[in-house]
């Protein structure tokens, strides 16, 4: 019971004291002038649960970019929040940093060309000016991203996410703009766009040019919102096509999901919940496995890592808990050294594991090999109490 008593104050996170009368934030709101597009971007940023964590290695993290973000920055980022902090004891996905960008033209920057097929008479609403997709992508590409990736601790792994014509840029960037992203999530895509024009560019584009490691995922909805026409499926499902003929010689991973009961609507977030699982399929850490065979837990991100073109690793807090299993679970002194060690030699920086060996350590009678750990500890983070509290009771 004491290790236990110990390990709990070591190891796991502190529980927020509930406070009336305070908002609850989800991000923040920014402006940059771009000089690309000649006017002021608004854009918002949603940082982990684990940005500030004082009681965990300082990361970097991949990033998110949200298209329509005025709509769905608020809904997916705390999505991406629920599927990667540790609710629940959750980790899905890695945890991300989320940008959304809000419309100040939404049809003239996401659509990839001009409309030419239009009916005769006065432009319909929205229509006046399209085709700015291309300057768009180098406003994100030239301005936005050097912004986020200059003030935040980002990796160098981006998700873009967009729904209808945003969409349809997604895939646009997937075939003109090809390292910008390394993964799409492409909600009920407008590919109607222009007589079908991304469908013959897609056509054209894979057989004769190679793409850089990408995964791709792609929704549609059985009908549009008010019930008419189920096309727009019909063309997502050829762009679906078009990747598997050439997935494989591009490094391409991809998967298309027909929503039966979801329209054009309804799609969005489902969408990301299940895009963000297929992106990161295999990543979800066990405890139980990493008991039983950490280093094969540690090959298993290797693998994902290499798929995905970026490394990821477990989560530093989980190691750590998985550490507290063994320990106080199954009895094993051994493997929870073992755990921690691994640990370390992820995450050199962690104090919370020399902690956890100093307490073992100092448990077991090797005084000596505690002190060892607790200074290292304290060269990592100076001033923790934790390391500072256990070597003031050994010079009693």
């Amino acid at each position: 019971m004491k290790n236990f008593l110990i390990f709990c104050l070591i190891f796991l996170p502190p529980t927020l004291v509930a406070q009336t009368g305070f908002p609850i934030s989800i991000g923040n709101s920014y402006s940059l002038y771009s000089d690309v597009l000649n006017e002021d971007r608004p854009y918002f940023v949603s940082l982990p649960a684990s940005y500030h964590d004082q009681t965990i290695v300082p990361k970097e993290y991949p990033v998110i970019y949200i298209l329509d973000g005025d709509i769905y920055f608020q809904s997916m980022s705390g999505m991406a929040q629920f599927m990667g902090s540790g609710i629940n004891g959750n980790y899905q996905i890695p945890e991300f940093i989320v940008v959304g960008v809000p419309n100040t033209n939404r049809i003239r920057d996401l659509t990839p060309t001009e409309l030419t097929d239009l009916p005769p008479g006065p432009l319909p609403d929205g229509l006046s000016e399209t085709g700015g997709g291309d300057e768009f992508l180098r406003f994100l590409n030239e301005e936005l991203f050097s912004k986020i990736e200059s003030e935040y601790r980002t990796m160098p792994y981006r998700v873009l996410a967009g729904h209808s014509i945003g969409g349809l840029l997604g895939l646009y960037a997937l075939i003109a703009h090809d390292s910008m992203f390394n993964a799409y999530i492409i909600m009920d895509p407008s590919l109607w766009w222009e007589r079908k024009m991304l469908l013959d560019m897609a056509r054209d584009h894979f057989p004769d040019s190679r793409t850089p490691t990408s995964s791709v995922y792609i929704s549609s909805a059985r009908l549009i919102s008010d019930g008419n026409s189920p096309s727009m499926a019909e063309d997502a499902e050829q762009f679906s096509e078009i990747l598997e003929e050439t997935s494989e010689s591009h490094n391409i991973r991809f998967r298309w999901d027909y929503m039966e009961s979801e329209d054009h609507g309804s799609i969005p977030l489902i969408s990301f919940y299940n895009g963000l699982n297929f992106i990161f399929s295999g990543y979800k850490p066990v405890h139980t496995e990493i008991v039983n065979d950490p280093d094969e837990v540690v090959r298993t991100y290797e693998e994902l890592s290499e798929s995905l073109g970026a490394t990821f690793l477990p989560p530093e807090s989980v190691l750590i808990q998985s550490a507290l299993l063994a320990l106080n679970q199954f009895g094993d002194q051994e493997k929870a050294i073992e755990i921690l060690e691994l640990t370390i030699g992820l995450y050199p920086g962690s104090f919370g594991a020399l902690n956890s060996l100093g307490t073992i350590h100092l448990n077991a009678g090797n005084t000596e090999a505690a002190v060892g750990y607790f200074n290292r500890s304290l060269e990592q983070r100076p001033g923790n109490s934790v390391a500072l509290s256990q070597l003031e009771k050994i010079s009693e």
